[in-house]
């Protein structure tokens, strides 16, 4: 599983298009294969609707602003305000909204419901882990500070990602933590497989008739040792966001290509 968050998936991920299967040059005995002229105008065919799809992304990720968002911080009135994780630096420079007990926390989620949702380790035992749960697999973000990592497994029902730096924590808590899950299928139906298998069972699912897929789905974390947190995060808000709103097009159609 990765050990850094893949936030260049979403290349790989759009080459999963429905039915069709390349062949890339390989090795076989010793001997390279000549790739048919039919399999080369294949990955022709899709390195060019990548490239497209990657255009279109960048575009849409230029619209994106940062005041679109809504960001929340769950808190709680025992949390250590550390050098660089405390209320004032989170709420200024992501204006988020701080709250310090799950109610408000509801309540403000009735209004609108988070796209990020900061969360402090000392929270942990006011999450309602069915909510949380439920809004990893509809893609919010979950971003941990001073959190351990199995205590963000549970917060979020992902049990496939690995821990990609163990014992970070007891060294210092100013450390964060991010787990991101975005699944984009073209059959809503195979949703509660996909996440099973991606969430749960760690196995890939059947790929049978399943359409386009695409998404990301990785986890990181740092030790944090000065300010520059706060705009890298900013930034990598910022495209998971593109990442949610955006609307595969070129690579939604079949390959116009076929063997003659």
């Amino acid at each position: 599983m990765s050990k850094i968050i893949r936030k260049f998936l979403y290349l790989s991920a759009i080459l999963l298009i429905a039915n069709v299967s390349v062949v890339f040059a390989q090795e076989e005995q010793g001997e390279e294969r000549v790739i048919s002229p039919h399999e080369q105008a294949q990955i022709d065919e899709i390195n060019r609707r990548n490239e497209a799809e990657y255009r279109l992304f960048q575009a849409h990720l230029d619209t994106i602003r940062f005041e679109d968002f809504k960001i929340v911080y769950l808190t709680s009135d025992t949390a250590a305000q550390l050098t660089y994780i405390n209320n004032v630096s989170i709420a200024t420079y992501f204006k988020a909204e701080v709250i310090n007990d799950w109610t408000a926390f509801e309540k403000s989620s009735t209004q609108r419901s988070p796209d990020v949702i900061f969360i402090h380790g000392a929270a942990i035992n006011q999450v309602d882990i069915e909510w949380t749960q439920k809004a990893y697999r509809a893609g919010v973000l979950f971003i941990g500070l001073s959190m351990p990592f199995a205590d963000m497994q549970r917060i979020t029902g992902d049990y496939c990602l690995e821990d990609p730096n163990p014992g970070y924590l007891a060294y210092s808590p100013e450390m964060i933590l991010y787990f991101d899950y975005n699944l984009k299928l073209e059959k809503e139906d195979r949703r509660d497989e996909f996440n099973t298998a991606n969430l749960e069972t760690c196995k890939n699912p059947a790929a049978t008739d399943a359409g386009w897929v695409r998404g990301e789905h990785g986890t990181y974390n740092n030790f944090i040792l000065s300010d520059d947190w706060l705009p890298w995060t900013q930034e990598f808000i910022r495209y998971e966001y593109a990442q949610q709103t955006h609307i595969p097009t070129v690579n939604q159609l079949p390959l116009a290509i076929t063997e003659k």
